[in-house]
Parts: C-alpha cells; structure tokens; sequence
C-alpha cells in the first residue's frame, strides 16, 4: 500500500506477504501408488476407473501424475468445459504436478461427441505442454482422448 506524500512521492506503508502450503483434503482409495502408468491401454483405463470420462456430458481436462517409476502419484481434473472445449493454461497443468512433487504427466481429456480424433487445437496445446514441461524438469509422456466407446494417444499415433 502507498501513501501519496507532498511533492509527489509515494511512500510504501505496507507489503503482502504470502505463503503456500500443500495440505491432504482427503484421501482416496484407489490403490494408485501400486499402479504403473507405462502404457496407453493402462492410462485409459485407470482415467474411465476414477473419472468415467467417457460418459460425461461435458468436456473435462486432466492430468496423470508419475514418479520416477511411473507409478502414479495423482489425478486431477483441472478444467471443466462446455461441449466442444475445456479452456487449461500451463500454469495450472504444472502448478498440480509440481504439488504432486510429479517427474512426468500424462494429459488427458474427453470429446462428448465421441470422436477421439485430435483437433488442431488439441495438437497446438498438446505441443505448449511438452514444451513448458520440458522448462520445468517435468516430462510430458501422453495425451489421452477419450470417446464414448475407446480412445485416441498421442503416442501411439507419433504426435508426441
């Protein structure tokens, strides 16, 4: 906060100071820490086993996090959208892997019409993720599309 003083000037009275701490909120019994995230088929399997993407109605945006030994060290749904989109910035892809201490992510979202083709945008985030992940020491290893009836990886299909 400043005050304006005669002449002109600004004299600070007071500053913020903040400070962040990761807290448990809950846990979950999935068992994912047993869990290896090491191929497509497993991913897709283990998003429809804790978020059934494939039903929902609405576009959802998510992320996998891994160790070292791509085991899993966390989920999260980081954006909810409308038909056709799910709006996620870097900063909040990587502010959850790095809460989640996270040596890899796996992206992952649905398409309610089903097609699991990649969209131009998708590819064009996509690339932004591997690139800003690449700065912070955090690998991008997959994006998962899910459709109603089966999925689409970047990896297999060599957009990744």
């Amino acid at each position: 906060k400043y005050i304006l003083m005669s002449g002109g000037s600004l004299k600070m009275t007071s500053i913020n100071v903040i400070s962040m701490k990761q807290v448990r909120e809950r846990e979950v019994p999935y068992k994912l820490d047993q869990e290896a995230a090491n191929s497509p088929d497993k991913c897709y399997a283990l998003i429809e086993r804790v978020f059934s993407l494939s039903e929902e109605p609405v576009e959802k945006f998510g992320i996998i996090c891994l160790n070292t030994k791509l085991k899993v060290t966390g989920m999260h749904i980081l954006a909810v959208g409308g038909l056709n989109e799910a709006l996620v910035g870097v900063r909040e892809v990587f502010q959850a892997a790095l809460m989640n201490n996270a040596y890899a992510i796996i992206l992952f979202h649905n398409h309610p019409s089903g097609d699991t083709r990649p969209s131009p945008s998708d590819a064009a985030m996509t690339d932004k993720m591997v690139e800003a992940g690449k700065l912070l020491g955090v690998r991008v290893l997959e994006h998962i599309i899910v459709g109603y009836d089966g999925f689409t990886s970047f990896a297999n299909e060599g957009l990744i």
